[in-house]
């Protein structure tokens, strides 16, 4: 992810690498004095495998793939049993794992890539990849061996293909963003648990009636931190908009100034003016203890509440709501999806490189495969992005355990998008949008004046390139 302050510009990132190319090893050849027997010459040797397209790697020399685990402790101890049992797969494939250091995307994975000890399987997000696209770090999947059997599993929805027409990730997990209400705080109110809130007023009756002295409606965060908007606001305007579109398909002005993203920022304003929102948490979560009666969040909450949540707790689920005039059909989200993506091995050049690359293409698929999916799955809670993630019999028994509200999410997680792909600027954009809508929860500016700042700010971004 992008430090909060941005010391290393990007354009300037790794401008001095040396990256091997044709000229150099035409240069290695015209070195090598004459009379050499052919089967000594570089050229030859080079030719024996291509290890990047070789059908069979179980005869390829060792190499070692590095592959860092995040998050959560439930996914670092899975991440070891899967290296475990790769390892007894490919012996000569030997997977480097340890745990992530922190915050250590995009900008602040610099002195990693430098060193040459970053992970090659890299857990990254779709606007985040464009940070190393454009830097030339990952290594395009659509031709590599085994690449369209495991596409043709994933949802398509949570997948892109990049303006170049190369495919530089697949996608791991999603977590649509749900409201997630206290089932015993919304029947004491007099609402019915059957039917939560899909428009505007009706949310704002349940903010109403579901706050109250000590109690609050919902938490959402007041984190300055560039990447809160897609997990506060996004869900809301995708809600509203009934698409992820932020930036025109070519990238070059900000679309996102109209009538539905005025009516969401109002809206937040309006949770926060009237403190149906808490502006303080701190200790234990508010919505396990039921200081707060909603919480917007992703599919990992379903697990959680199982771990750390009272025994006695019930809970409801609910879309994220859309305005009262809408016309959009149905219900749609934000669907925040964890992605695979190759990032090329930088300090070792030729066979060697092509070696490591390729073992961490073998340990991506692995990773893939429906049995790994329905591990992380059960470990973590957050949805495979598999395409038959509901019909799937190997996800039907997490399902069981997790309850019947995480089919409904399951079913309301068809209506998600990942974030807009439209420019390599992404992640500075979304930074700009935070800054907008915390100013007008801290009354700096009123919804109209954030919204037209943000645009204006984007558009220049977008300008500069």
């Amino acid at each position: 992810m992008l430090s909060k302050e941005r010391k290393i510009s990007r354009r300037s990132f790794l401008q001095g690498s040396a990256f091997l190319t044709a000229g150099s090893l035409l240069s290695a050849c015209q070195g090598m004095p004459a009379g050499l027997p052919a089967a000594a010459t570089p050229a030859t040797l080079a030719e024996a495998v291509d290890w990047i397209q070789a059908a069979d790697v179980s005869k390829m020399s060792p190499a070692t793939v590095r592959y860092w685990y995040y998050e959560t402790p439930e996914r670092t101890a899975l991440g070891k049993r899967q290296v475990a049992t790769f390892s007894k797969i490919h012996p000569n494939i030997k997977i480097d794992g340890r745990v992530a250091p922190p915050a250590v995307d995009n900008e602040m994975l610099v002195a990693y890539i430098k060193a040459g000890t970053n992970s090659h399987v890299h857990q990254s997000v779709c606007n985040e990849d464009t940070w190393y696209i454009t830097r030339d770090l990952l290594h395009p999947l659509e031709d590599l061996p085994g690449f369209e059997e495991i596409w043709g599993r994933l949802n398509p929805n949570l997948n892109y293909t990049w303006k170049d027409g190369h495919i530089y990730a697949m996608s791991w997990y999603f977590s649509p963003m749900t409201m997630y209400y206290n089932k015993k705080l919304v029947v004491a109110a007099g609402l019915d648990p059957e039917n939560p809130p899909t428009t505007y007023s009706q949310y704002l009756e349940w903010a109403k009636a579901l706050t109250k002295e000590g109690q609050w409606f919902l938490n959402l965060s007041l984190g300055e931190e560039w990447w809160r908007w897609q997990f506060i606001v996004y869900p809301f305007y995708i809600a509203a908009t009934g698409s992820n579109q932020l930036h025109s398909e070519d990238g070059k002005v900000a679309v996102f100034n109209n009538p539905e993203m005025l009516g969401v920022y109002e809206l937040i304003d309006t949770l926060f003016a009237n403190e149906y929102n808490i502006r303080e948490v701190g200790g234990s979560n508010p919505f396990y203890s039921g200081k707060v009666a909603a919480t917007l969040s992703g599919a990992s909450l379903l697990s959680n509440i199982k771990r750390y949540a009272p025994p006695d707790f019930e809970m409801i689920a609910g879309p994220v709501p859309k305005p009262d005039d809408s016309t959009v059909e149905g219900f749609h989200t934000y669907g925040f999806t964890r992605e695979f993506a190759l990032l090329r091995e930088q300090e070792k050049t030729g066979e060697e490189a092509d070696r490591i690359n390729r073992g961490a293409w073998e340990f991506m698929k692995f990773l893939l495969s429906p049995e790994e999916a329905a591990a992380d799955f059960d470990a973590q809670g957050d949805f495979p992005a598999q395409a038959d993630l509901t019909a799937n019999p190997i996800y039907e028994e997490i399902f069981n355990d997790l309850g019947p509200v995480s089919r409904w999410v399951a079913d309301y997680a068809k209506g998600a998008y990942i974030y807009d792909m439209n420019t390599h600027l992404e992640s500075e954009s979304m930074a700009i949008l935070t800054q907008s809508y915390l100013a007008t929860i801290f009354d700096k500016q009123t919804a109209v004046e954030a919204v037209q700042w943000a645009e204006a700010e984007v558009n220049k971004l977008l300008a500069a390139g």
